[in-house]
């Protein structure tokens, strides 16, 4: 058993969590570039982990770094963090190596005479600014929020996914409110809907989010783009609607639907 303080830093732009250590186990969640896990216990090359929503699971060895990049106390808050808010971000290394980082990626930016990223390799690779926002960013959630849309949508559903690689749809909620509003829900669709950072309405409006049951088992969520239509991913990211005058409407959701949660400011 490992000290509670002890923590790896995801070094892979998307990092794939496991239900147990092994390849051939079932892929429960992702983690992205730069994030911290903090470390239960290693075997062997895996180390079993917890990331900041509480979720746990075993990741390889491969995907990460020691922490000792974290040693510098500029690491240790989140002045200079940014969000990845293009669906993908290309970056290229000085020896021509091409990374993606995906939309939801919290990366170190900094300015020393050009704006640059730096990498858990601690390698400074030159940014363009447009392509991210302040971790605490202060622009108005509706603009932000639609923008991140138009990024996401057709992006395909992928199990235990929370990346431009594909997501599922608890994913999918938690990664846009994390980047558009710094809310950070739980990981599963049954865990979020017993937030207390959500409450019960009646008539939807942007950014709420919308609940599916099956078999009285919470198995769904959405978060809504406008008051009649929600993005979620189900074979893909796309937009779909309960409400029978709006194009994207689908009776199968209808059936399923459960109830609409507001986010408590």
């Amino acid at each position: 058993m490992s000290n509670n303080n002890e923590y790896i830093i995801v070094s892979a732009p998307v990092a794939s969590i496991y239900k147990n250590p092994t390849f051939t186990s079932e892929l429960i969640t992702q983690a992205l570039i730069w994030e911290k896990l903090i470390i239960i216990k290693k075997s062997y090359n895996w180390y079993k982990i917890k990331q900041n929503d509480g979720y746990i699971g075993w990741i390889h060895s491969f995907y990460i770094v020691d922490s000792s990049i974290y040693d510098d106390s500029k690491f240790q808050e989140f002045t200079n963090w940014y969000w990845v808010k293009n669906k993908f971000l290309e970056l290229e290394s000085n020896n021509s190596k091409v990374s993606l980082l995906s939309y939801g990626s919290l990366i170190p930016c900094f300015y020393e005479n050009d704006f640059y990223v730096l990498l858990p390799n601690n390698e400074k690779i030159l940014l363009d600014k447009s392509s991210v926002i302040k971790y605490e960013n202060k622009e108005g959630f509706e603009n932000f929020f639609l923008e991140s849309i138009d990024e996401l949508i057709g992006i395909p559903y992928l199990w235990g996914g929370k990346s431009s690689f594909g997501f599922d749809c608890s994913g999918l909620v938690q990664t846009i409110l994390k980047v558009s509003k710094n809310i950070f829900l739980p990981r599963d669709a049954s865990l979020q809907i017993k937030s207390e950072m959500i409450k019960l309405v009646e008539n939807p409006k942007l950014g709420d989010l919308i609940f599916f049951k099956e078999n009285n088992n919470i198995t769904h969520v959405g978060i809504y783009i406008n008051d009649i239509d929600f993005i979620h991913s189900s074979g893909m990211v796309k937009i779909n609607s309960i409400k029978k005058d709006s194009m994207y409407y689908s009776e199968e959701l209808k059936t399923s639907y459960y109830k609409t949660y507001r986010i408590v400011e």
